[in-house]
């Protein structure tokens, strides 16, 4: 049975602790059908970025509040709580600063989507847990994925700003809408996407073209290069997709995995501001070691393989004893490689060996400002 509409009344009734911290209803974007109450939109700490509280009014006591923050290069973070004391919910928004949700740098912006995960009794306060980034830097647009939770590695995604990735999920893997996919954020940035856009010209057109890198392609080491928590990248059509691992679990598992992003979008900047053959000059034996990392699973496949004939040619030699049991060592092995791999499974590959990458990769910040 469908949850009845809202009245006009259960609307003041339940957005009253929102009323009383100055928030107004959008009535035009508000939905009593789908139990919605949407408020206008209000300023942040850069005039690029807009807030927007949303509210999903449950059948039951729970209710669902948004922070919703609107950069004007169309990124989108949110802030999600599900509760049943909403003064409590916007008691602990307000103690988290907009600036953790959207950090803007000089060459780069990242949105960070959070959710507040109540926990045992007994603790006073929710947790803060990370659920999605998105980073636009130099042109691309970094999505990590973290919503998997536990031990279980992120998902990444890097799509070329401004091209076609139709076969982006639309979800996260929690089951929960991407950011950008959020009700407040697709109404208001199509409603205004005139001006956003204008809006944002005026104020970046200056640096724009030091600013971007024009990418056509990436090496598959590109961020793999950073360290054994990430994975080669693998081309998927019309974008990048990677794994980002060994984030642990809650309450480490989010600084860690910011840490690992925010490495990765500097090291993404500094790249592309750089011509495509330094990258192999400047990260020669980082990008050998990553070719060693990817020969170790099929080194290890064929050396398990390897032992059940090597352990019958000692034994028809005449100088060797073995028990028994001793030749069942390999397919234990070969299980039990099974069970530590249930996270991830290992890609049996040769790499081919690290070379420079083309000068038609990506085009530098140099070769850009020379080109204007």
């Amino acid at each position: 049975m469908p949850a009845p509409p809202l009245t006009h009344h259960d609307i003041i009734r339940i957005a009253s602790p929102l009323k009383n911290r100055g928030f107004i209803i959008d009535m035009a974007r508000s939905s009593r059908a789908d139990r919605y109450i949407e408020f206008q939109t209000q300023s942040s700490f850069s005039p690029l970025i807009r807030c927007v509280h949303t509210l999903h009014v449950g059948t039951s006591d729970k209710h669902h509040v948004s922070r919703v923050l609107l950069h004007a290069n169309g990124l989108v973070s949110s802030l999600e709580a599900v509760a049943s004391r909403l003064d409590e919910a916007l008691d602990t928004f307000e103690k988290i600063p907009h600036e953790r949700q959207m950090r803007i740098h000089a060459r780069h912006t990242v949105a960070f989507s959070y959710a507040l995960k109540p926990l045992p009794a007994g603790e006073s306060t929710a947790r803060l847990e990370l659920q999605f980034t998105c980073a636009d830097v130099a042109g691309l647009e970094l999505r990590t994925d973290t919503s998997t939770g536990g031990s279980m590695p992120a998902d990444l995604r890097v799509v070329i700003r401004g091209g076609q990735a139709p076969y982006l999920p639309d979800t996260l893997a929690s089951g929960a809408d991407l950011p950008m996919r959020h009700r407040a954020a697709r109404r208001h940035l199509t409603a205004e996407n005139n001006s956003t856009e204008s809006t944002a010209h005026d104020i970046t057109s200056a640096d724009s073209a030091t600013k971007r890198s024009f990418v056509t392609d990436l090496p598959d080491d590109f961020l793999a290069v950073l360290g054994t928590q990430w994975r080669p990248l693998r081309f998927q059509g019309d974008h990048w997709k990677g794994v980002l691992r060994t984030l642990g679990k809650e309450p480490a598992r989010t600084p860690c995995a910011e840490q690992h992003v925010m490495d990765a979008v500097e090291h993404v900047a500094q790249s592309l501001a750089d011509a495509p053959a330094k990258y192999h000059e400047r990260l020669h034996k980082a990008r050998w070691r990553v070719f060693v990392r990817r020969l170790q699973p099929l080194m290890l496949f064929v050396g398990i393989l390897a032992m059940m004939p090597l352990s019958w040619l000692f034994v028809s030699q005449g100088d060797r004893v073995l028990h028994p049991l001793a030749l069942g060592l390999t397919p234990l092995l070969m299980v039990g490689v099974v069970v530590l791999t249930a996270r991830e499974i290992p890609v049996m590959e040769i790499p081919s060996l690290p070379k420079p990458v083309p000068a038609n990769y990506w085009s530098s910040d140099q070769q850009n400002a020379e080109s204007v």
